[in-house]
């Protein structure tokens, strides 16, 4: 199968994202939805945020839209990142094999991709683990007839790690070197705690708004 080459995501409609998730087309996959989903969860938060402060004086309401927008821009990135993995991934497994010089620089290069392809939804995790930090203060000052919308961005953000994550445990079986898939299992591991604890923290501050 040959993949149809993808124009960057800020110029593809809802529609053509969508459409070509649902194609022959290997790309997009799951790591680069689990960055346009992250993506939407922080957009959301921004927009409490920038509603909430609608006429207001106070800085914090601008300092939270712009921390979030470094999220936005770096889930929008990590999407096209874990894409072009992708890809390499595709073009080192269509590498000949025909000798034995081939079949060395085809390993080679595949575990490369490998390595690239896990690290790509990897950083979308992380990148959606420190946005849930984020989210606490927006829910704090947030306007209360919009917290649902801050709970969803919520709700959002704590997908996009876990579906991040499932591609990088996806590859650990086909890695062949065993530092990296400890490396990639503690970082998971860490991942997964600090988003825990981050959407935890984010709770309790929905569940105070709401008494």
């Amino acid at each position: 199968m040959t993949a149809s080459p993808l124009r960057p995501i800020v110029g593809r409609t809802i529609g053509e994202y969508v459409e070509t998730t649902g194609s022959l087309n290997p790309m997009p996959g799951g790591g680069s939805v689990s960055g346009v989903v992250g993506a939407l969860a922080v957009a959301l938060g921004q927009m409490v945020a920038n509603v909430s402060g609608k006429g207001s004086d106070d800085p914090r309401y601008g300092e939270q839209v712009a921390r979030l927008q470094t999220r936005v821009d770096a889930f929008l990135n990590g999407a096209e990142a874990d894409e072009a993995s992708y890809g390499g991934y595709l073009a080192a497994t269509r590498l000949p094999k025909g000798t034995p010089e081939e079949k060395a620089a085809r390993r080679i290069a595949v575990q490369n991709a490998l390595r690239e392809a896990s690290f790509a939804p990897l950083a979308i995790a992380r990148n959606a683990a420190d946005a849930l930090d984020d989210l606490a203060p927006v829910i704090e000052t947030g306007a209360a007839n919009i917290l649902a919308d801050a709970e969803v961005a919520l709700i959002l953000c704590e997908a996009a790690v876990c579906a991040a994550l499932v591609n990088v445990h996806a590859n650990l079986p086909w890695i062949k070197d065993d530092a990296l898939v400890a490396e990639l299992r503690e970082a998971i591991a860490d991942t997964e705690s600090r988003a825990r604890i981050a959407a935890e923290v984010a709770r309790q501050g929905l569940t105070a708004r709401r008494t």
